[in-house]
């Protein structure tokens, strides 16, 4: 799924088994994510390149590279949310500002 600009809002949904990301978001989009999964992609289960986020109450596991990689973009709420079997949980690179509060960082 990707999202350039706009509002993606998604609640109680699986996303899975995406051959790189589950969502790449990308430019001045809003991503909303809350009681979902993600898992099985063949890179991350979300990709955020710019933007802002906000994922509550989701589970992020069997992810290939990171569960949830911030790079360069603002993650303005990471709260809840539970990561296992990640290579990575969750990465922030370049730019990002991450604020993460109450999740559970299970075995990658």
């Amino acid at each position: 799924m990707f999202v350039e600009a706009g509002v993606l809002e998604v609640g109680n949904t699986h996303i899975k088994n995406s051959a790189d990301m589950n969502i790449w978001q990308y430019d001045t989009s809003t991503v909303s994510i809350i009681d979902s999964v993600i898992s099985g992609s063949g890179l991350d289960g979300i990709m955020q390149d710019a933007g802002t986020a906000t994922v509550t109450g989701t589970e992020f596991y069997d992810n290939y590279r990171a569960g949830y990689m911030a790079f360069g973009g603002y993650v303005g709420n990471l709260s809840n949310n539970s990561f296992h079997g990640n290579s990575v949980g969750f990465e922030t690179y370049v730019t990002a500002t991450t604020t993460a509060e109450n999740n559970y960082w299970g075995a990658t």
